[in-house]
Parts: C-alpha cells; structure tokens; sequence
C-alpha cells in the first residue's frame, strides 16, 4: 500500500454505491450514486460500496502507474477502513457527461477530499483529488467501470 491509499479508498467509495438510480436521468442519478458512495466510505459500509463495482471494473492510481482490478480494490477497501476508522470523504464540482453514442454510459469528472486519523478539530492526513470515472447502466443500475484519480498537482486522471 502506498501512502495515498487512504485517499484513494475514499475515492472508490463515494463512485460506487448506487441503488435504484436508473429511473432518474443518467446526471442525477450518478450524481447521486458518487455521494452516496462517499458516505459509504464515511459510514464504514465497505461492502455496500463494492457491491456496485461492475465485474470488469478497474481502477487507475496516479496517471497509470498502479492499476487494480474489482478483487484487488474490495481488499484494498476492507484493509483501509480496518486502518483508518476515521476516513472521511467530502464531494465537489461534479459534472456528468452523457455518452453521446449510448444511453447506457456516461462519464463523471469531480474533486474528493478525502481525510483521515484523530487529530482532534483537523484531521491527521488529508489528500485533494480529481476523479475520472465511467459509468454504464447494467440491469437498471448505473455501475462503476473505470475509475482514475490524480492529486491536483500530479497532472490529470486517465
């Protein structure tokens, strides 16, 4: 684990949780899904975030130079919410974009803070990031596919 794991942990969390978002327009309901996924990580419900990874999902860390599969971000996961119990994730400046081909994906750009430890009114660690992410509608839920991130002074996500 690198020392910016926690943060990207964050970052899968607040892509993945969806449930019944299909009936709103792709827009809200992705909207929707990264906040409440973000929550997820906040609250500790790691399985409930997993859950709406898609089976070929993959995750891109820093422009590439670590890239995980669906099995390999799930343990990432459970090992970072048993390391930082205190792990918050805060959602900025989303934007959804429509497939213009097809109704079924769609791609959501935002910020995530994400922050962790006890470290009374600030938290002990902390980390800025822009998230790149696909999403398609498979069996009536908006799924996670791809997923990439990069501290803003790292240069853009995938």
């Amino acid at each position: 684990m690198t020392k910016h794991t926690p943060s990207l942990l964050a970052l899968l969390a607040l892509l993945m949780l969806l449930g019944g978002c299909s009936k709103a327009p792709p827009e809200e309901a992705i909207e929707a899904a990264i906040r409440d996924m973000a929550d997820g990580v906040s609250n500790r419900r790691g399985a409930a975030v997993s859950a709406r990874l898609a089976d070929h999902f993959s995750l891109s860390q820093y422009e590439g130079r670590s890239q995980m599969d669906r099995d390999d971000t799930r343990r990432m996961m459970a090992g970072l919410l048993l390391r930082y119990p205190d792990i918050r994730v805060v959602i900025s400046n989303v934007s959804v974009t429509p497939d213009g081909m097809r109704e079924d994906r769609a791609e959501a750009r935002f910020n995530a803070l994400v922050t962790g430890g006890s470290g009374g009114l600030l938290p002990e660690r902390g980390q800025l990031f822009r998230v790149v992410s696909d999403w398609e509608l498979i069996d009536g839920d908006w799924m996670l596919v791809r997923a990439s991130a990069a501290r803003p002074l790292e240069g853009r996500p995938d």
